[in-house]
């Protein structure tokens, strides 16, 4: 089953990929139309969007399947639930800020920037006498993995309400809230399992983390790589990246990582074997 935040980015490619045909060539690209018109289907039936957006999906379906295409007027449908899609993600998990007297918007990282600091000074210790900010939850024991799970979720769907208050609840606006709670709680399990006090120490064969400077503890540390639990996901992974970052020419592949056993992606540098389970993992940069 294809998850919210995949199908959600299955129907923006659908629109988009059909805004794109009809400025061009004054109609729409009918090739793959039948898998294009499941998805939104698929879509519309878990109505997990807000109402509003639903609705302008739903109309957007049925003008693609009516007899008589009327392209500008689809064409102004798209651009109405682009815009109402953009206009609701920034709300919820943007904010604004002046900035040298210039408005800017700032992401998760900035939004929950204190919650991250409380979670880094955090002084509760796992086996091994282990700070929570140095818990992979993908490399650990499933049961510590669940205890630490439990405590960066209650403490992120906290600060969201905190900053998202509402008075009145629908079904479907509940349901968005939830999935906005789940983004938030994700952003820090991923902050949260860094390695530090690095120095000169080698990544080693693995390639689970990526070296980069830490800006809550002010040193170099090994950060992990996100996680994707299919080699389907990581290679969707590598096609967006490939969309979006046209200015890197160099290779990037996915490949299976064997401390975690889920796919990471990477720059593809030297080839390496090492088996695991009858399975070959490939060492990225």
């Amino acid at each position: 089953m294809v998850s919210y935040k995949a199908l959600n980015t299955a129907v923006k490619s659908i629109l988009n990929g059909w805004k794109n045909s009809i400025e061009k060539y004054n109609k729409l690209d009918t090739w793959k139309i039948g898998e294009q018109l499941s998805i939104l289907g698929r879509y519309l039936r878990n109505n997990d969007d807000s109402k509003d957006i639903v609705r302008q999906v739903r109309f957007i379906r049925d003008c693609v399947i009516s007899p008589n295409l009327n392209v500008n007027q689809l064409l102004y449908m798209i651009n109405k639930v682009v815009a109402m899609a953009e206009a609701s993600m920034k709300s919820v998990c943007l904010s604004l800020k002046k900035i040298n007297g210039r408005i800017k918007l700032q992401g998760q990282g900035e939004r929950f920037k204190g919650e991250t600091m409380r979670l880094f000074d955090e002084r509760i210790r796992f086996k091994g006498n282990m700070l929570l900010r140095n818990f992979d939850i993908e490399t650990e024991t499933p049961r510590d993995s669940r205890k630490v799970r439990r405590i960066v979720e209650k403490r992120m769907c906290q600060a969201y309400h905190r900053r998202n208050k509402r008075i009145d609840y629908d079904d479907s606006q509940r349901r968005h809230e939830h999935y906005w709670m789940k983004r938030a709680t994700s952003f820090q399990l991923y902050n949260i399992g860094q390695m530090e006090n690095v120095g000169s120490v080698c990544r080693g064969n693995s390639t689970h983390w990526k070296k980069e400077y830490d800006e809550q503890t002010g040193k170099i540390v090994f950060k992990k790589k996100m996680v994707y639990s299919s080699e389907e996901e990581a290679n969707e992974a590598v096609k967006e990246w490939q969309r979006t970052k046209t200015h890197d020419k160099r290779e990037i592949t996915a490949y299976k990582c064997a401390i975690c056993k889920k796919w990471h992606i990477g720059h593809k540098s030297k080839m390496e074997e090492y088996s695991d389970n009858e399975n070959y993992v490939q060492k990225a940069g």
